[in-house]
């Protein structure tokens, strides 16, 4: 009449010693499959989804789609995902120069770069490079036409100046705002740090400059000419810097001042000397004072220097003269 005999204590034990081990071995297999997955797996489809990106890109297709791409791959979340959204906001960059593509589709595209970039700073709150990034972004899309990003692009500036006081890259984004708001004067208050950062920078001093034209004041533009040739070695040259002091004669030219725009057009000359197209531009803004001989000497320059581009202008020109 007895009931079935009860397991020895020891049995018991071993058994349940031996489903604890398989569970936990179970639980292994899973955990290293989903560590080898989220390791090795997600990061390559990522990595492929970018590539697929890039092939979009060469391909010629639509920012609609690129931007859906990009987004797929951030789907991933691994450890790429800043490389992808680091594409993703230089992508963004890109499309304000391309006349291509619908005003529509820069903003929808740059919200959407922006908002991935805005997500890193989630994890990351103090990255320079991702606030620097969304200023640019924020003060482009208000430049075209959407007022509403003004106060988001300064709140990102103020904070890359927080993290980097020194960056004079930053007050370049911090003076666009405040031009974008209307305030010159600020504008020029803050390109007067950018340039006490680093004197030498001819990009610094001619942002300056311009800003000084467009409120009226002399001194500002006559100052800047002084430091940059105070901190320009007479056999300097670059391309790049010419054109920025190119960009300072076109601003006087605009406001009908030639005499002062000759004056940064010959430095643009000075530090680009084979550029044709300045000793053009420097030609014509001679004969509009009325000294034939200069606009002669710029205009044959020019014809020497490119003869497929400018000789057959020239020689209509020099007609006219």
């Amino acid at each position: 009449g007895r009931g079935a005999e009860a397991p020895a204590p020891e049995r018991t034990a071993v058994g349940r010693t031996r489903i604890i081990a398989f569970a936990a071995t179970g639980i292994g297999v899973i955990g290293a499959a989903v560590l080898i997955y989220t390791i090795n797996i997600r990061p390559l489809q990522e990595s492929r989804a970018l590539i697929d990106v890039l092939k979009l890109l060469s391909s010629g297709a639509s920012a609609t789609a690129v931007q859906v791409q990009f987004e797929n791959a951030l789907s991933y979340r691994t450890f790429g995902d800043n490389e992808v959204r680091d594409q993703f906001g230089n992508l963004a960059f890109q499309l304000f120069e391309n006349p291509n593509i619908t005003p529509e589709e820069k903003t929808k595209f740059i919200m959407a770069a922006s908002a991935a970039i805005e997500q890193q700073l989630v994890i990351h709150p103090a990255e320079l490079r991702a606030h620097m990034f969304l200023a640019t972004l924020y003060n482009r899309l208000a430049a075209a036409g959407n007022p509403g990003f003004i106060d988001k692009a300064k709140a990102h500036t103020d904070r890359a100046l927080e993290i980097s006081p020194t960056r004079q890259g930053i007050y370049f984004m911090l003076a666009d705002n405040f031009i974008l708001r209307g305030d010159l004067k600020s504008a020029a208050a803050t390109l007067e740090k950018a340039v006490a950062l680093a004197p030498s920078f001819i990009t610094a001093q001619t942002h300056l400059a311009r800003i000084g034209i467009k409120m009226g004041d002399a001194n500002i533009p006559a100052k800047a000419y002084e430091d940059i040739l105070a901190n320009t070695p007479e056999e300097f040259h670059s391309a790049t810097y010419a054109a920025s002091v190119m960009q300072v004669a076109d601003e006087f030219v605009d406001v009908k001042n030639i005499r002062a725009a000759i004056v940064w057009a010959e430095l643009a000359v000075r530090i680009n000397p084979e550029r044709a197209q300045y000793r053009a531009n420097l030609a014509g803004l001679y004969a509009r004072i009325g000294d034939k001989e200069k606009a002669k000497e710029h205009a044959l320059a020019a014809a020497e220097l490119d003869p497929e581009g400018f000789s057959k202008q020239i020689e209509e020109f020099l007609k006219q003269l």
